[in-house]
């Protein structure tokens, strides 16, 4: 845990400083709309997510922006571990899934360069779980649910339609009780509520006009 927290203390920090050295800037795509992959790093704080480890994955989105708003829709997917599951020889796979939208705010300070933005992101997420036992039986079981976050970063002009993004948020998860399986035997679930921190890097590429 103090790994990951060092991890997170480090990074925002960065953040931080490159939205501090961006200087005068204003930033966005200069087309109205943008394509946007990303690697994200994903990790979920909470009672019943002791156990599972950060995540990597991607994610996509479409962007419409209308001078320092933009509107972004798309979606993104980690794959996570279960520390406790392999400390014990078993095999976890779990996923995260999500359909998100994402209002941005960027900050004008007078420069096309760099520029410092604010985000938010509502996103309907879908939870899976698979454990492959060592004994042969298998524990499969998924919830849906929303998370809700909050954050910033800084857009990096490449080109006059590629842009650099980097960004973190942070917010708020919650997941519905679920009915798992363990080789055919059902038993319930609860997921409930925690934490999450979300860290990206990619590119933005402005289509059209």
């Amino acid at each position: 845990m103090t790994s990951r927290v060092d991890f997170l203390k480090s990074l925002m920090i960065g953040l931080a400083a490159l939205s501090i050295g961006a200087g005068r800037a204003n930033g966005q795509n200069s087309q109205r709309f943008s394509v946007q992959a990303s690697g994200i790093y994903s990790d979920l704080f909470g009672d019943q997510f002791t156990a599972l480890k950060a995540g990597t994955g991607f994610e996509a989105q479409l962007r419409y922006t209308r001078g320092a708003k933009s509107l972004g829709g798309g979606v993104q997917y980690t794959v996570h571990g279960d520390s406790d599951a392999e400390r014990d020889g078993q095999d976890a796979k779990i996923n995260l899934l999500g359909v998100f939208l994402e209002p941005r705010y960027v900050i004008s300070l007078g420069s096309s360069r760099a520029a410092p933005y604010l985000s938010a992101r509502l996103a309907i997420a879908r939870f899976d779980v698979r454990v492959n036992f060592s004994n042969g039986e298998v524990l499969t079981f998924n919830s849906s649910g929303v998370t809700m976050n909050g954050g910033g970063g800084i857009l990096v002009s490449l080109t006059p339609r590629v842009n650099l993004d980097a960004g973190a948020t942070l917010g708020y998860n919650s997941y519905n009780d679920t009915v798992g399986d363990v080789s055919g035997k059902p038993f319930d679930m609860h997921l409930g509520s925690g934490t999450n921190v979300v860290v990206r890097l990619g590119l933005a590429i402005g289509i059209g006009k």
